[in-house]
């Protein structure tokens, strides 16, 4: 996007320009409406795609943590038909739906807390398979 939105326009006249969004503006100047559409529903699809996989793995991990017996039972029924946790799927939608009208000051502190818990959680995974697949005397894992 960088890429693209820099050699459609010289970054001075963006910079000058004070638009809101200098990547939309620099899309419609060289490719009209059509194009800002397109990057509209790229970018739509992007923030999709990545709720779709923050449900997933949310409702996933309640589900484990009720399984451990860390949380409440409830959040590891199943769905009779479908089998996903649906308790959880329910908890983490609702959340979620909630969670923009605490304001933004609460979601830049929920989105920094997440980033540290996710590079926390993301090296105790390294680290737990490098432990348990350590290197044999041969090379091989």
């Amino acid at each position: 996007m960088i890429t693209a939105t820099a050699m459609s326009a010289p970054w001075q006249r963006l910079s000058a320009a004070n638009h809101i969004w200098g990547t939309g503006f620099a899309f419609e100047e060289l490719l009209g409406n059509t194009g800002l559409i397109i990057l509209v529903i790229a970018l739509t699809m992007g923030i999709f795609t990545g709720l779709n996989g923050f449900i997933v793995s949310t409702s996933r991990l309640l589900f484990a943590m009720s399984r451990a017996k860390f949380i409440p039972k409830a959040f590891s029924k199943l769905h009779d038909k479908y089998e996903t946790p649906y308790i959880s799927i329910i908890f983490t939608v609702g959340v979620s739906m909630l969670a923009p009208w605490f304001g933004r000051q609460a979601l830049n502190w929920v989105v920094d807390m997440s980033s540290i818990g996710v590079a926390i959680a993301y090296f105790y995974t390294c680290y737990t398979a490098f432990s348990l697949f350590k290197w044999k005397n041969g090379g091989e894992l």
